[in-house]
């Protein structure tokens, strides 16, 4: 088989089996050599990729040639490793590159034999067939000497291995790692942070962030002592330690925490504060004092800040008013007049009545018996805690001889919003004789 190997042969079998069937049949049978770098691409795995882009994978001989059945016309590339070596194209214009065509016959490339059936009259001949694929003189496309721009081993420009000029590593004169003179992070002298000796710390700063406090009380409601909203906050916002005083606000005003003492930098303290129920008038009532601050290192002061506290006092809201009378009880009155010898009036014992609540109310006689002069008083106003006596009478008039009963009413409101705070009746008994 001239060292190609089996299934080559079998491959060729195949074509002149084909051909042997009757019929015409076409195929390209190419004998391709293949280098790279000059030297012959002996036994080694090629791609071969299609005119449609498909691809196939085929073995060189220990001489470096492909043998390989084209299937038809188009441009076909073989690769090695990913890097063109060669394109062919098949019976396109001028024909092929390096193959044979065979028409109803087989051509063996590589053995120097050619079998043909021209289509005449069956006779054959024996000629010796050139091998072009090692013919580098008629194939200039194949001549990788003179194609001087694939070989990139050879190309010593574009090799930065070997150019210590752009190496970095080996130029101390610009590794600021190794230059202590620029090197500022391990220069005491010019780093002010790390040198004690000539960065004092910087004064202290009061801060109080909320001065104002306030709130409304309401008598009788509101607990004793009220706590003001918030809390007051001192703080050293400062470098150095910071002394704080706080001045006392008064009796209106009690306050709770450190009033006095040292906060180091970034360090504060909290008071909460309440209104005392001492010491106040119905409305308004003010009471302040100031924070006082002192650098500790140079004994000077820094300032003060005024705080304020501010109390509405609501005058208690009364109770309202209620009736009653007094002694408690609905009373019941009883008397005998006779006529000719008890006087005219004739007044029957007096009843009192009360204002138990904590507003004023006002009272009026709504109804009374028919024998009943008009009661004295009638109506009026009853201060809180009040009582008030009312005189009634026989009138000596409108009665019957015998037994005469009925009924005084009262009835209170509140004078501010005519409510009413209560009512009650009177019993009277009445016995007229001669």
């Amino acid at each position: 088989m001239n060292g190609f190997p089996f299934r080559k042969a079998v491959a060729r079998l195949t074509v002149f089996a084909l051909l042997s069937s009757g019929g015409p049949a076409w195929a390209v049978l190419t004998s391709v050599p293949l280098t790279a770098s000059g030297q012959p691409l002996a036994n080694q795995t090629v791609t071969i990729t299609f005119p449609d882009g498909t691809t196939q994978e085929e073995e060189t001989d220990d001489k470096g040639i492909l043998l390989f059945d084209f299937p038809g016309d188009g441009k076909y590339r073989i690769s090695h490793n990913g890097v063109l070596i060669k394109t062919l194209d098949i019976g396109t214009g001028g024909g092929w590159s390096t193959g044979q065509m065979v028409a109803g016959g087989l051509v063996l490339i590589g053995g120097g034999i050619a079998l043909g059936n021209s289509g005449g009259g069956g006779g054959s001949s024996s000629t010796p067939d050139p091998d072009p694929g090692t013919d580098p003189g008629t194939d200039p496309g194949t001549d990788p000497g003179t194609d001087p721009g694939t070989d990139p081993g050879t190309d010593p420009g574009t090799d930065p291995g070997t150019d210590p000029g752009t190496d970095p590593g080996t130029d101390p004169g610009t590794d600021p790692g190794t230059d202590p003179g620029t090197d500022p992070g391990t220069d005491p002298g010019t780093d002010p942070g790390t040198d004690p000796g000539t960065d004092p710390p910087g004064p202290t700063v009061l801060s109080v962030p909320n001065t104002e406090f306030a709130l409304v009380h309401q008598q009788g409601e509101d607990s004793c002592p009220q706590p003001f909203p918030g809390e007051l906050q001192i703080a050293n916002t400062g470098e150095s330690d910071l002394a704080y005083d706080l001045a006392d606000p008064g009796p209106l005003v009690i306050l709770t925490g450190a009033t006095s003492g040292t906060l180091a930098p970034g360090a504060s303290v909290n008071l909460t504060s309440a209104f005392s129920c001492e010491g106040f008038t119905v409305g308004n009532n003010a009471a302040g004092a100031a924070v006082e601050g002192e650098d500790v290192p140079t004994s000077t002061s820094v300032g003060s800040v005024a705080v304020s506290w501010d109390v509405e006092v609501l005058a208690p809201v009364p109770e309202p008013g209620e009736f009653a009378f007094s002694p408690a009880g609905s009373p019941n009155l009883q008397k005998t007049h006779v006529i000719g010898g008890s006087p005219c009036p004739d007044p029957f014992p007096a009843f009192a009545i009360t204002n138990v609540g904590g507003s004023p109310i006002e009272f009026m006689v709504t109804a009374a018996p028919s024998f009943l002069n008009t009661p004295n008083p009638s109506s009026g106003t009853l201060a809180p805690g009040e009582v008030r006596s009312i005189n009634t009478a026989f009138r000596c008039d409108g009665f019957n001889m015998g037994l005469n009963t009925g009924q005084l009413v009262i009835e209170t409101e509140d004078p501010d919003s005519s409510a009413s705070t209560g009512g009650g009746q009177v019993n009277y008994q009445l016995t007229v004789s001669n």
